[in-house]
Protein backbone atom coordinates (compact mmCIF):
# COMPACT_ATOMS: atom_id res chain seq x y z
CA UNK A 1 0.00 0.00 0.00
CA UNK A 2 1.64 3.41 -1.07
CA UNK A 3 1.10 5.39 2.38
CA UNK A 4 2.13 8.43 0.90
CA UNK A 5 -1.02 8.66 -1.31
CA UNK A 6 -2.91 7.35 1.87
CA UNK A 7 -1.71 9.20 4.19
CA UNK A 8 -4.19 11.12 6.65
CA UNK A 9 -3.00 12.80 10.08
CA UNK A 10 -4.92 10.72 12.55
CA UNK A 11 -4.00 7.20 10.64
CA UNK A 12 -0.71 5.57 11.44
CA UNK A 13 0.79 2.14 9.50
CA UNK A 14 2.66 -0.28 11.37
CA UNK A 15 4.58 -3.17 9.88
CA UNK A 16 5.03 -5.04 12.93
CA UNK A 17 3.60 -8.49 14.68
CA UNK A 18 0.62 -6.89 16.97
CA UNK A 19 1.75 -10.06 19.42
CA UNK A 20 5.15 -7.97 19.72
CA UNK A 21 4.16 -4.45 20.45
CA UNK A 22 3.98 -3.09 24.02
CA UNK A 23 0.71 -3.21 25.53
CA UNK A 24 0.90 0.37 26.28
CA UNK A 25 0.86 1.49 22.79
CA UNK A 26 -2.87 0.20 22.39
CA UNK A 27 -4.37 2.10 25.12
CA UNK A 28 -4.74 5.53 22.90
CA UNK A 29 -6.34 4.07 19.95
CA UNK A 30 -10.02 4.01 19.22
CA UNK A 31 -10.30 2.30 15.87
CA UNK A 32 -8.29 -0.80 14.63
CA UNK A 33 -8.36 -2.56 11.30
CA UNK A 34 -6.93 -6.40 10.09
CA UNK A 35 -8.03 -7.74 7.30
CA UNK A 36 -7.52 -11.26 6.05
CA UNK A 37 -4.89 -11.16 9.61
CA UNK A 38 -7.29 -13.49 11.64
CA UNK A 39 -6.40 -16.90 9.72
CA UNK A 40 -2.78 -16.46 10.61
CA UNK A 41 -3.33 -17.15 14.80
CA UNK A 42 -4.20 -19.32 17.28
CA UNK A 43 -6.29 -19.46 19.92
CA UNK A 44 -3.81 -18.91 21.73
CA UNK A 45 -2.71 -16.21 19.77
CA UNK A 46 -6.02 -14.45 19.53
CA UNK A 47 -6.64 -14.75 23.49
CA UNK A 48 -2.61 -12.78 24.22
CA UNK A 49 -3.65 -9.90 21.68
CA UNK A 50 -7.37 -9.33 23.20
CA UNK A 51 -5.73 -9.46 26.27
CA UNK A 52 -3.28 -6.79 25.10
CA UNK A 53 -5.93 -4.97 23.55
CA UNK A 54 -7.96 -4.59 27.25
CA UNK A 55 -6.05 -1.53 27.73
CA UNK A 56 -8.10 0.22 24.78
CA UNK A 57 -10.71 2.60 25.97
CA UNK A 58 -14.80 1.76 26.21
CA UNK A 59 -16.31 2.17 22.71
CA UNK A 60 -13.20 1.53 21.00
CA UNK A 61 -13.83 -0.62 17.73
CA UNK A 62 -11.90 -3.38 16.21
CA UNK A 63 -12.52 -4.56 12.92
CA UNK A 64 -11.56 -8.08 12.08
CA UNK A 65 -12.44 -8.60 8.35
CA UNK A 66 -12.48 -11.55 6.00
CA UNK A 67 -12.15 -14.71 8.42
CA UNK A 68 -12.39 -18.16 7.07
CA UNK A 69 -15.87 -19.43 8.35
CA UNK A 70 -15.38 -22.72 9.76
CA UNK A 71 -19.13 -23.42 9.11
CA UNK A 72 -18.76 -23.00 5.65
CA UNK A 73 -15.21 -25.36 5.09
CA UNK A 74 -16.83 -27.68 2.97
CA UNK A 75 -18.25 -25.21 0.66
CA UNK A 76 -15.03 -23.62 -0.22
CA UNK A 77 -13.22 -26.93 -0.36
CA UNK A 78 -16.74 -28.28 -2.38
CA UNK A 79 -15.05 -31.98 -3.51
CA UNK A 80 -13.82 -35.09 -2.32
CA UNK A 81 -10.19 -33.58 -4.05
CA UNK A 82 -10.78 -30.41 -2.30
CA UNK A 83 -11.13 -31.76 1.08
CA UNK A 84 -8.59 -34.62 1.44
CA UNK A 85 -6.05 -32.10 0.31
CA UNK A 86 -7.00 -29.67 3.39
CA UNK A 87 -6.90 -32.57 5.77
CA UNK A 88 -3.55 -33.89 4.38
CA UNK A 89 -2.25 -30.08 4.83
CA UNK A 90 -3.48 -30.02 8.32
CA UNK A 91 -2.06 -33.27 9.21
CA UNK A 92 1.29 -31.88 7.92
CA UNK A 93 0.68 -28.90 10.53
CA UNK A 94 1.14 -26.52 7.14
CA UNK A 95 -2.74 -25.29 6.63
CA UNK A 96 -3.81 -24.28 3.53
CA UNK A 97 -5.59 -20.95 4.57
CA UNK A 98 -4.93 -20.71 7.67
CA UNK A 99 -7.26 -21.23 10.93
CA UNK A 100 -11.55 -21.13 10.09
CA UNK A 101 -12.88 -19.72 12.83
CA UNK A 102 -16.49 -20.36 13.93
CA UNK A 103 -18.59 -17.57 15.00
CA UNK A 104 -19.06 -19.13 18.47
CA UNK A 105 -15.36 -19.04 19.12
CA UNK A 106 -14.75 -15.68 18.64
CA UNK A 107 -17.81 -15.32 20.96
CA UNK A 108 -16.54 -16.86 23.55
CA UNK A 109 -12.79 -15.20 23.66
CA UNK A 110 -13.87 -11.59 22.88
CA UNK A 111 -17.17 -11.36 25.20
CA UNK A 112 -14.57 -12.69 28.48
CA UNK A 113 -12.73 -10.35 27.62
CA UNK A 114 -15.15 -6.78 28.00
CA UNK A 115 -15.67 -6.81 24.32
CA UNK A 116 -19.48 -6.90 22.47
CA UNK A 117 -19.14 -8.29 19.04
CA UNK A 118 -20.88 -7.74 15.91
CA UNK A 119 -20.81 -10.61 12.82
CA UNK A 120 -21.06 -8.62 9.72
CA UNK A 121 -21.56 -10.55 6.04
CA UNK A 122 -19.28 -9.68 3.57
CA UNK A 123 -20.26 -7.75 0.43
CA UNK A 124 -21.89 -10.41 -1.55
CA UNK A 125 -19.50 -8.59 -4.67
CA UNK A 126 -16.14 -10.03 -2.87
CA UNK A 127 -15.04 -13.13 -3.97
CA UNK A 128 -14.53 -14.24 -0.93
CA UNK A 129 -18.03 -13.56 0.34
CA UNK A 130 -19.35 -17.20 0.53
CA UNK A 131 -16.61 -18.54 2.83
CA UNK A 132 -16.14 -15.61 5.03
CA UNK A 133 -17.71 -13.17 7.62
CA UNK A 134 -16.09 -10.55 9.32
CA UNK A 135 -16.82 -9.31 13.10
CA UNK A 136 -16.62 -5.52 15.03
CA UNK A 137 -15.38 -5.62 18.53
CA UNK A 138 -16.84 -2.59 20.55
CA UNK A 139 -15.18 -2.59 23.76
CA UNK A 140 -17.35 -2.45 26.57
CA UNK A 141 -15.40 -2.40 29.74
Amino acid sequence: MDQKCNSFPNIEYINSDVLHLDRKYYSGLKKIVMYEALQHFSTQQLVKLLDKLSSLRIGSLIFFGSIPNKEKLKIYYDTEEKYAFYLQRESEGKPHIGQWWSMEEIERLVSKRGFKATYLPQEPTLYTAYYRFDVLLEKLQ
